[in-house]
């Protein structure tokens, strides 16, 4: 089977504070032996600092998301999420966060890996002088920040823009039986100062509130797939750092049967992680897995054979040149071809005229059905 949707700007996140003005310094200790973490807050209790505490990955980035951290210390070995996966991930989402690894495995696989994936900004080993300690967080207090991200014009444009954000939805379309198929999600909102979702999205960068907007994003999401109709899919973009973060896709893990999660190909994945073992996770809740932009980025086909995708989306450059040029075409055929022997979904984007249409046979999406529109737009044969 082949369908249709339109790449929409990135997806997935969760809740950050949009806070601007003064406020005390606060520091995350990370750790999963509760009794040390209680130990190392009572030993910091007259710190200049605030002081939060979570026993495991998936609690600290529920901190994480509330905003108002500065600086993140945690372990290394811990269950579910390592402590370099973690400082990767901060390092993604929230890179005005200083990081520190504070371990018992003090060999040098272990400082290399949380340097080189984690971004440290200090590598300490249990037991950790509590002066000591206090002496590396302080210091990592005095990074300065980017000041673009404590400008609060740009922050209230920002919180107008997520006040007036609504989702698109476009059709996905199935030719031969003549219904829709799914819907694919695309970002909009009201806001004058941030129009389109590339101005969005970047201010959010600038900020280092893309989790903010993310969370607002997926919680709208997630009400769309309640009300959409009970036949159809609905898909969401998914950039690849999102991954490495498993508690943001919170809002849609009741729906998650419904919902096709698009990861773009126009993005590297790493290299090496735990990309597949996540991507097995997120298939093991529910969801689906769909590779957008097929044929317009990094990996080609490898990203098919490493994530082992339900759908794939070819890009429209890739689709809108199938009646124009023989090698488009061929392309196009060939990739269907292999697609099919691996009992993989493909969707066409861009089909936006009857000749793109005729020439793809099977299922096709573009602007020829319905544009994008509030849910859910008509489609027009």
């Amino acid at each position: 089977m082949m369908t249709v949707s339109t790449p929409a700007s990135g997806i997935m996140g969760a809740v950050a504070s949009g806070q601007v003005g003064p406020r005390p310094s606060r520091v995350l200790l990370v750790d999963d032996e509760p009794l040390l973490v209680e130990a190392l807050q009572r030993l910091l209790y007259d710190a200049p600092f605030e002081v939060d505490t979570a026993t495991s990955g998936a609690d600290a980035l529920l901190t994480l998301e509330r905003g108002g951290v500065d600086v993140i210390v945690c372990d290394e070995q811990m269950p579910g999420i390592r402590g370099a996966e973690l400082l990767a991930c901060v390092r993604e989402r929230y890179p005005r966060i200083v990081r520190v690894m504070l371990t018992g495995d003090g060999s040098l696989q272990s400082a290399v890996r949380a340097i080189n994936v984690g971004g440290v900004f200090r590598f300490l080993q249990k037991p950790c002088d509590a002066g000591e300690l206090r002496r590396c967080i302080i210091d990592a207090l005095g990074v300065t920040p980017d000041p673009k991200i404590h400008d609060p014009a740009a922050h209230d444009a920002l919180d107008g823009a997520l006040t007036g954000l609504w989702l698109a939805a476009q059709p996905i379309v199935d030719l031969r039986a003549q219904r829709v198929h799914a819907y694919e999600l695309l970002v909009r909102s009201t806001s004058r100062a941030l129009p389109h979702p590339g101005a969005l999205f970047e201010s959010a960068e600038h900020l280092d509130r893309v989790a903010h907007l993310e969370g607002r994003i997926l919680t709208l999401a997630a009400d769309v797939v309640n009300r959409a109709p009970p036949d159809v899919d609905i898909y969401v973009n998914l950039h690849p750092a999102t991954l490495a973060t498993p508690a943001l896709m919170l809002p849609l893990h009741a729906v998650a049967s419904r919902v096709v999660l698009e990861i773009t190909e126009r993005a590297a994945l790493p290299e090496s992680g735990p990309t597949e073992r996540q991507i097995a996770d997120l298939c093991a809740l529910g969801f689906r897995i769909a590779i957008d932009d097929l044929g317009a980025g990094y990996a080609g086909l490898t990203h098919v054979a490493r994530l082992r995708p339900d759908v794939v989306k070819l890009d429209l450059s890739l689709v809108q040149g199938v009646t124009e040029s023989h090698t488009h075409a061929r392309l196009v055929a060939a990739m269907i071809g292999v697609c099919r022997e691996l009992g993989i979904t493909v969707v066409g984007e861009g089909v936006e005229t009857a000749a793109t249409r005729d020439k793809l046979v099977e299922l096709e999406q573009g602007y020829l059905f319905a544009r994008p529109a509030r849910p859910f737009p008509a489609v027009g044969w």
